[in-house]
C-alpha cells in the first residue's frame, strides 16, 4: 500500500497540483466562506464599522465544512472574545498609565498564555488569547481618552461578532447537515469501488488510498457532530458508524484484491452492482439493511478469495447493529494539564522564546514609531509553534499566501477599484477574492494556512472602508512587519532551545504499533475497523512530521537512511493493517502484538539503527502470508537484525 502522506518527490509543481486538485466538496466550501465574507463586507458598509478587512477575514476563522462545528465554534469564539475583552480592560487599569508596567503585563500574560498553549487543553487557542490580550492592551496604551479606549474594546468585539452573525445565519439556513455530509462520502467511497472493480486506474487507486488513510475519521466526527443536531435518531447514527466501518473493510479488502490477479468479471460485475445500490441509497440521505449478496463460484489464488470473501462480509452486515458485547473500552479521561506539564522544561522554553520574539517586535515597532508594522507583533504568536521545523514551514506558507494576496489585491486596486462605482461593486470584488483563497483554505493542512493569509493581504487591499481605498502604505507596511516577525521567529526557535520534529516521530510511530496490535485483537466486523482508525490517524501524522523534518536547519536533521526508514514502516504499518482489516480471525493475534509491542518499546528508547531490509523470497498466497512479510521488513527497517551498534538522536 501507498503511504497515507503524498511526498514531493514530482517536484514542487507536482506537489502544487496535488493541493489544488478538486476535492469532494472543496468547491462548496469555498462558495461559503466567499458568500459570509461578502456579506459581512457589505454589513461593514452599511454601518460603518472600523476594520472592515479584519472583520471579514474572522469568517475564515468560525467556519467548518458542516454546520454543527461552524455554528459552535461562532459561538464559542464571541463568548471568548467578550472574556478576553474584560481580562483587558482588568488589566489595563493598573497597568494604562505605566508604560513599562504595560509592557511588563504584556509579556507576563503572553508568557502564561502560551505555557497554556502548550501544556494544556487550551492548545488550539491559547497562542490566540496572548494576541489578543497584548495587542489590545498596546492599543489602549495608544488612546489618551478612557471613552475612546472603551468603545475601540467594543469594536474590538464587533469585529468578531458581526461575521459570526452573520455565519450564524448562513449556516442554519444554508449549511450542509453533517449526517448528510456522512452519508454523502460513503456513497463517494462506495462508487470508487464500484470503479475499481469494473475499470481500475491510477486515479481510482489514489482516491481509494486517500480514504483508505484517512481511516474514516472525518465520517465519524461527522456522525459524532449529527448527534448534536436535533432530530437525528441516536440510532441512525449507531447503524451509520457501522456503516463508516464496513465501508473501511470493503476498501482495505479491494486494496488486497489490487495486488493479485482480479476475480472473473461475474463477480467483480455482481460486487459492483450491489456497491452502486448501497451508493444511491446512502446519497438519498439513507442506508442500506438486510443487504443479500450471493456470488458466483470461481477458483483463484488463496489471498484473491480472502479479500473477496472479506469485501463479501462487509456488505452483507453494512449497517448492522454491533454485537452488544463489542463495545469500546472507557478511556480514560485526561486532565486539562498535559501529564508532563510541570515536570518537562520544553513547556517553559517555549512560552519563552515565543514571547521574546513577540516582546522585541513589540519593542521594535515602538521605539521606532512605526505603528502600522504591528503585524511582526502578531505573527509571532501565530507562527511560533512547538518544533522549529514547524516554525520554519509555517513562516514559510504565510509569506507566500501574503504575497500571492498582497498582489492579487494590488492587481484589483488598480485594474478594477478605478471601474467601481457602488458599494455593490467593491462586495462582488471581495466575493471573488475570498473565493480564490477559500478554495485554497478549503485544502489540506499543508496549504490551507496559505489561504487564510491570502484572503487576509487581499482584504487590507481592497477592504479599507465603505467605499474603495487607493492607499497602498498599508500593506506595504504590513509585510514589512510579517517578514520581521517571521525572522524574529526563526532566529528564536532555531537559535534558543531548538527543538527537533523528529524528536516526537518515534513517539507517534510506537503509538501506532501499539494501536495495530490493538487491532489484531479486537473482535472482526465490530471493533477492528474502530481500532484501524487510531492506527491511520498515527501514520498520518508521522507522514506529516516526515514531510515537515525538510524544514529543519542542517544541524537538527537526522541521517536520510532513518527518515527512509520511517517511511517504510509507514508502508509496511499500513499494509498489515489493511491485510488485518481483511481477515475473518487473526489466530496469531498474541505473538503478532507482542512483536509489535517490542518494537514500540525498542523505538520510545529513541535509538537510530542502519535500517536492513529482509528479502522477501517466498511467495504471497494469503493474507497472513502478507502480514507475515510487511512484519518482516517493518522489524528489518527499524530494528538491526544484527545487533549492530545503535546511535541515540541528538
Amino acid at each position: 500500500m501507498a503511504p497515507p502522506v503524498a511526498s514531493r518527490s514530482g517536484g514542487m509543481l507536482a506537489w502544487l497540483k496535488d493541493q489544488l486538485a478538486p476535492r469532494p466538496g472543496r468547491a462548496a466550501f469555498a462558495v461559503k466562506l466567499a458568500s459570509i465574507c461578502a456579506i459581512t463586507a457589505l454589513a461593514t458598509a452599511i454601518y460603518r464599522t472600523p476594520e472592515p478587512a479584519l472583520a471579514a477575514y474572522l469568517a475564515f476563522m468560525v467556519n467548518a465544512r458542516d454546520r454543527a462545528t461552524s455554528l459552535l465554534l461562532e459561538v464559542v469564539l464571541t463568548s471568548l472574545v467578550a472574556v478576553l475583552i474584560v481580562i483587558v480592560l482588568v488589566t489595563a487599569i493598573f497597568v494604562i498609565d505605566y508604560p513599562a508596567l504595560r509592557v511588563c503585563a504584556i509579556a507576563a500574560l503572553s508568557f502564561g498564555f502560551l505555557f497554556l498553549a502548550s501544556a494544556s487543553k487550551l492548545k488550539p487557542l491559547a497562542a490566540n488569547f496572548a494576541l489578543v490580550v497584548g495587542y489590545g492592551l498596546d492599543k489602549l496604551g495608544q488612546v489618551q481618552v478612557g471613552e475612546e479606549a472603551t468603545r475601540g474594546l467594543l469594536y474590538a468585539w464587533l469585529f468578531v461578532a458581526m461575521p459570526a452573525l452573520v455565519s450564524i445565519v448562513y449556516n442554519t439556513v444554508l449549511g450542509q447537515h453533517p449526517r448528510r455530509l456522512a452519508t454523502r462520502e460513503l456513497a463517494r467511497r462506495l462508487r470508487l469501488c464500484a470503479t475499481l472493480l469494473m475499470k481500475p486506474g491510477p486515479e481510482v487507486r489514489e482516491e481509494l488510498r486517500r480514504s483508505l488513510a484517512d481511516g474514516g475519521a472525518e465520517i465519524r466526527q461527522w456522525l459524532k457532530l449529527a448527534r448534536l443536531e436535533l432530530g437525528v435518531k441516536r440510532a441512525d447514527v449507531a447503524r451509520l458508524n457501522q456503516a463508516a466501518s464496513s465501508t473501511l473493510e470493503i476498501i482495505a479488502a479491494l486494496d488486497v484484491l489490487d495486488r493479485c490477479a482480479p476475480p472473473p468479471l461475474p463477480v467483480c460485475a455482481v460486487l459492483a452492482e450491489t456497491l452502486e445500490q448501497m451508493a444511491a441509497v446512502l446519497e438519498q440521505g439513507g442506508y442500506p439493511v438486510e443487504i443479500d449478496l450471493q456470488l458466483p463460484d470461481w477458483a483463484g489464488l488463496r489471498l484473491c478469495r480472502e479479500a473477496v470473501a472479506a469485501a463479501q462480509r462487509a456488505i452483507v452486515g453494512f449497517s448492522g447493529s454491533p454485537s452488544p458485547d463489542a463495545k469500546p473500552q472507557a478511556k480514560a479521561k485526561a486532565g486539562f494539564f498535559a501529564p508532563d506539564a510541570f515536570s518537562n522544561p520544553v513547556h517553559l522554553q517555549y512560552a519563552v522564546k515565543v514571547t521574546t520574539a513577540a516582546m522585541s517586535c513589540y519593542l521594535l515597532y515602538s521605539l521606532l514609531n512605526w505603528p502600522s508594522i504591528h503585524t511582526c507583533f502578531l505573527t509571532c504568536y501565530i507562527v511560533g509553534l512547538g518544533t522549529a521545523a514547524e516554525s520554519v514551514e509555517k513562516l514559510t506558507l504565510r509569506i507566500g499566501g501574503a504575497v500571492v494576496g498582497a498582489a492579487a489585491g494590488l492587481a484589483a486596486l488598480l485594474f478594477v477599484m478605478p471601474h467601481l462605482v457602488s458599494v455593490g461593486g467593491l462586495v462582488i470584488v471581495i466575493f471573488l477574492g475570498a473565493l480564490g483563497a477559500g478554495y485554497v483554505a478549503a485544502g489540506s493542512p499543508r496549504i490551507s494556512y496559505v489561504g487564510f493569509q491570502m484572503a487576509f493581504a487581499f482584504f487590507l487591499c481592497t477592504l479599507e472602508g465603505p467605499a474603495p481605498a487607493f492607499d497602498m502604505k498599508t500593506i506595504r507596511d504590513r509585510l514589512i512587519g510579517i517578514v520581521i516577525g517571521n525572522v524574529a521567529v526563526y532566529l528564536v526557535s532555531t537559535r534558543l532551545w531548538p527543538v527537533s520534529v523528529t524528536d516526537r516521530i518515534d513517539r507517534t510511530l510506537a503509538g501506532s504499533l501499539r494501536a495495530l496490535g490493538a487491532a489484531m485483537r479486537a473482535p472482526a466486523h465490530t471493533l477492528r475497523p474502530e481500532a484501524a482508525s487510531a492506527v491511520y490517524a498515527g501514520l498520518e501524522q508521522v507522514g506529516a512530521d516526515l514531510a515537515l523534518a525538510g524544514y529543519e536547519p542542517r544541524p537538527l536533521r537526522v541521517p536520510r537512511s532513518w527518515r527512509r526508514a520511517r517511511r517504510t514502516a509507514i508502508e509496511d504499518i499500513a499494509a498489515i493493517q489493511t491485510a488485518v482489516l481483511t481477515v475473518g480471525k487473526l489466530d496469531r493475534a498474541p505473538q503478532l502484538s507482542a512483536r509489535l509491542e517490542s518494537l514500540a518499546k525498542h523505538l520510545e528508547r529513541q535509538a537510530v539503527a542502519t535500517p536492513r531490509f529482509a528479502e522477501e523470497s517466498r511467495p504471497v498466497r494469503s493474507v497472513g502470508d502478507l502480514i507475515d512479510q510487511k512484519m518482516r521488513r517493518l522489524e528489518a527497517a527499524l530494528v538491526d537484525p544484527a545487533g549492530g551498534e545503535m546511535h541515540a538522536i541528538a
